[in-house]
């Protein structure tokens, strides 16, 4: 997944955070921290929390990860991403495994709140496991995310969904918007890697013809504000 891009002004990031360092091994992994809580005054669209999984093993181990609580200002913000060791997971994934991890080798686990720039409290959580012993390698990693921005910028030309027309026809993704708005269309498949990008200025068709005929969704982001998501079948 690429990076997510800022509407508003760059700003210094404050952050009070406690994190709990993990002190016991799952499954022969650890990770960096057990536990996030962290109050954000920031008027970034992207706050990320970085964390590590560690391989302890002697041998190569394969990790999967779901969220299994995602509670955030849905009328605001565009969710959450997890960043693991294939790439950003679109918002929209919430269980995924990892590459395999090689002996003392590490990954990242990072968490990003797609805040836009707004205030709001977020509740994620996080569930680690060891594919090959998912019954006792089981590791919880609950976060606790404010964000209460000074002077936050309010965005008052961001596009709405209804303001976007997206159809796919004759193996083109096809996009019409009310306004020259400048906007990234991504494609996705269904394990969430991006298979297609553009950008527009509020018109694009986009050709995915070389594509394998399958299920596949697709995100129109104005910045990083995600203004609309449709599935389609190849």
């Amino acid at each position: 997944m690429t990076s997510f891009s800022s509407l508003v002004p760059k700003a210094i990031v404050f952050f009070t955070m406690i994190l709990f360092v993990a002190s016991s091994s799952y499954g022969q992994f650890t990770t960096r921290y057990s536990s996030f809580s962290v109050d954000s005054f920031s008027q970034e669209v992207d706050i990320v929390l970085k964390n590590q999984v560690f391989n302890d093993s002697q041998d190569s181990i394969f990790l999967a990860w779901r969220r299994t609580v995602n509670d955030f200002p849905a009328a605001k913000w565009s969710g959450t991403s997890v960043c693991d060791n294939v790439n950003c997971a679109a918002p929209q994934i919430s269980q995924r495994n990892f590459d395999a991890i090689a002996p003392g080798d590490s990954s990242r686990l990072d968490m990003h709140f797609l805040t836009n720039g707004f205030s709001g409290e977020a509740t994620a959580e996080l569930i680690v496991w060891n594919i090959n012993d998912s019954v006792n390698s089981v590791q919880v990693i609950p976060y606790a995310f404010k964000n209460d921005p000074s002077f936050a910028t309010r965005i008052s030309d961001v596009l709405s969904e209804e303001d976007v027309e997206l159809s796919v026809v004759n193996g083109y993704v096809q996009i019409s918007a009310t306004s020259d708005a400048r906007l990234t269309v991504n494609v996705y498949d269904l394990l969430g890697n991006q298979v297609k990008s553009a950008m527009c200025d509020g018109q694009l068709s986009m050709d995915i013809r070389d594509l394998p005929k399958t299920m596949y969704f697709v995100q129109v982001l104005q910045g990083s504000i995600l203004v609309k998501t449709q599935s389609f079948v190849r």
